[in-house]
């Protein structure tokens, strides 16, 4: 403010403790005059008969923050509660800023209710909430069972944790148990009827073999009913 003695004189002004010409009681300060009203995009402080700034989006407001605006700028609407600026229908307001983004950017999700993109769980790389299991997608050492990530591992033996697509995938028929080392799949353990050879492979049993340990007559481990084990020969008798 100015210093001048006579600010009765001049309108909306009186003259403070200090010998500064100040806003009179119910008015507010901004550009260098008093207004009883202050223009939009501020706001009335009665603690500094001030016009001080609204929050960023809002075009009207009553207070300094997000949730105390009167009317918002283009491209924001109020939200259900009146008093919060939020972003159009169909958008949804970036983490840490005031934009708004039709889509979420990666690692966040649109949360409907608070109307904002909202950071994703740590494990996961797309997701449709904050949760581990809700996830389309993961990241770092999590692979995707169903719609939860999980960390190093798949729940389920008879998948394999694939390092490419962060994904638990089945095993490929025959194998029982697997994993993935490379390129391709090596099988572990093999369904019944199928034996394990040295390849990693899974093999078929012959005829009448309901387990074996290779593809020879003599090693059958259990039969097909009504053949039965002949005792130490491995092979499967009627």
């Amino acid at each position: 403010m100015y210093l001048y003695n006579f600010c009765y004189l001049i309108r909306y002004y009186e003259l403070d403790g200090g010998n500064l010409c100040w806003c009179l009681s119910s008015t507010y300060y901004y550009q260098g005059n008093c207004y009883a009203n202050c223009p939009d995009g501020y706001w009335n402080n009665p603690a500094t008969r001030y016009c001080d700034t609204c929050y960023s989006i809002c075009a009207t407001c009553f207070g300094p923050n997000y949730n105390e605006c009167r009317s918002c700028k283009a491209g924001y609407t109020l939200d259900p509660s009146g008093t919060r600026c939020i972003c159009e229908t169909g958008y949804f307001q970036s983490p840490g800023s005031t934009v708004c983004l039709s889509n979420c950017l990666a690692l966040t999700y649109p949360n409907t209710t608070t109307y904002n993109c909202e950071d994703c769980s740590l494990k996961c790389a797309i997701c449709s909430g904050p949760n581990d299991n809700q996830c389309t997608a993961c990241r770092g050492t999590n692979y995707l069972y169903g719609t939860t990530c999980y960390a190093n591992n798949c729940p389920d033996v008879t998948f394999y944790a694939n390092a490419v697509s962060n994904m638990c995938v089945k095993c490929p028929f025959p194998c029982l148990t697997c994993h993935h080392p490379g390129s391709s799949t090596s099988c572990d353990t093999c369904l019944t009827g199928y034996y394990l050879d040295g390849s990693g492979a899974c093999l078929a049993c012959i005829a009448h073999c309901d387990a074996c340990s290779s593809a020879t007559p003599s090693q059958c481990t259990t039969c097909t009913v009504p053949k039965y084990l002949a005792d130490g020969s491995g092979a499967c008798l009627c």
